[in-house]
């Protein structure tokens, strides 16, 4: 990320500011290309077959004040970002601890029945090893502690509140961006150690991630891996973004750079989790809700409702398809990147999308994915069902004859049935086809 998009960013400055602005100028530094349609993901890394089940759908919420509309569908993950509930904010001051925000998202996941990945990290001033240091959210916020005593503290006080309510703790974000990790990666690796002893200690099923790293190169990977890095976790973290192309080619470069960085450093059986992703995501009538600079922006691509609703399901789709087991979409509510506007009501068409992969995913195997010209068609099982989910990389497309020979019906993604015709096309917006009346 480019330091220069640094400010400190506190209640003062407005709760508004922080959880909407802050997270889109950090981001939009991350890309450097304009919108690259119709380029194929490389069907080479996909595994056949694949099951999909809800623990692989996760979100971000911004909710810190329990306010938002929480999706419908019961999604499988959330995780903690951008809530105000990192460390410099649950103890801003030694050994005075403000748990009301994280016991209201907790307490609320637990209701809905949605697990919670919480991210560790964020020093708070008064144990930072570089306390006026420039963060996005608070000084000194992205240095290690001065103190190691004061992480295990830390650690062992959260993870004892919480045990038996969150299941999974990601060591920091995004450490491959001083402005969220301005230490060296041999600090970050004793930080990892001594937080997965910890953790474990006290709950052995909790899951650590690493810390997660985004669009990287691969000397940075080798480096952070060099040091020691993910030695001491469960799963490996890592965020996919590509914000100036559509879904798919995210992993052309990305994924097999961490697969090969994996492999060297011995930790090729870890599970990968994406922990964060997401595009600029329009509302409905294509306008672009959020307050940008345009200057800042033109570098992410702007695609269209029916565009932002494709990326959202071939995201889900091909990410699983290549083997992450979890994809946390960033975000639900989020003014610009979000799957619906304002604090979760109306749901965007993006939106729609993600509850329709939920309904058709959940439960399902992929067998098999056929491509012709720029039409995708998957087949998909459940049980002794039969399905196919397709779409175009281009606004039209003709669906495959042997699709339609074999389909009785189709459900587009809110949910409406409509009768197969001879000669059917379909959009970006994927479209399923069933071999038997009605949906799974």
């Amino acid at each position: 990320m480019n330091t220069t998009l640094l400010r400190r960013c506190n209640i003062g400055t407005g709760l508004w500011v922080c959880l909407f602005l802050v997270p889109l100028l950090l981001l939009c530094a991350y890309s450097g290309r304009l919108l690259a349609e119709n380029v194929q993901p490389d069907q080479k890394l996909f595994l056949f077959p694949t099951t999909f089940d809800r623990g692989y759908f996760g979100l971000h919420m911004q909710d810190p004040r329990g306010t938002a509309i929480w999706p419908s569908e019961r999604f499988g993950g959330l995780r903690l970002w951008d809530n105000y509930v990192n460390w410099s904010n649950l103890e801003p001051k030694k050994g005075e601890w403000h748990f009301e925000d994280l016991d209201r998202l907790v307490s609320k996941a637990q209701k809905s029945k949605v697990d919670v990945l919480l991210v560790l990290g964020q020093t708070p001033t008064w144990a930072s090893a570089r306390p006026k240091e420039a963060s996005p959210y608070f000084p000194g916020n992205a240095a290690e502690p001065v103190d190691i005593e004061d992480w295990r503290r830390y650690v062992r006080t959260v993870a004892t509140r919480y045990r038996g309510k969150i299941h999974a703790y990601e060591i920091w974000n995004e450490v491959d961006h001083k402005a969220f990790w301005s230490g060296s990666f041999t600090k970050l690796a004793e930080l990892e150690r001594e937080a997965y002893t910890i953790l474990k200690s006290i709950d052995p099923s909790i899951t650590v991630v690493s810390a997660s790293m985004t669009m990287t190169t691969k000397a940075t990977l080798n480096d952070y891996f060099s040091a020691g890095n993910g030695k001491f976790a469960d799963v490996i973290g890592y965020h996919f973004y590509t914000p100036e192309t559509p879904a798919g080619p995210i992993f052309l470069k990305y994924l097999p750079y961490l697969r090969d960085a994996l492999d060297k450093h011995g930790l090729a059986g870890k599970p990968i989790w994406n922990t964060e992703t997401g595009w600029l995501i329009p509302e409905d009538d294509g306008h672009f809700s959020d307050p940008r600079n345009s200057t800042m922006w033109k570098t992410w691509a702007l695609p269209t409702p029916e565009q932002a609703a494709g990326y959202v399901i071939r995201a889900l789709l091909i990410e699983r398809l290549v083997g992450i087991e979890r994809f946390y979409w960033y975000g639900w509510n989020h003014n610009g990147m979000g799957l619906t506007s304002g604090l979760g009501s109306p749901v965007r068409k993006a939106g729609l999308t993600y509850l329709a992969a939920m309904r058709w995913f959940v439960g399902s195997t992929v067998k098999t994915c056929n491509v012709e010209g720029d039409v995708w068609s998957c087949q998909l099982t459940k049980g002794k069902k039969k399905a196919w989910i397709v779409w175009s990389m281009s606004e039209q497309g003709k669906v495959s004859e042997t699709v339609i020979r074999q389909s009785v019906v189709a459900e587009d993604y809110l949910g409406g049935v409509h009768a197969i015709q001879k000669s059917l096309f379909t959009s970006e917006i994927p479209t399923m086809y069933f071999a038997q009346q009605g949906a799974w």
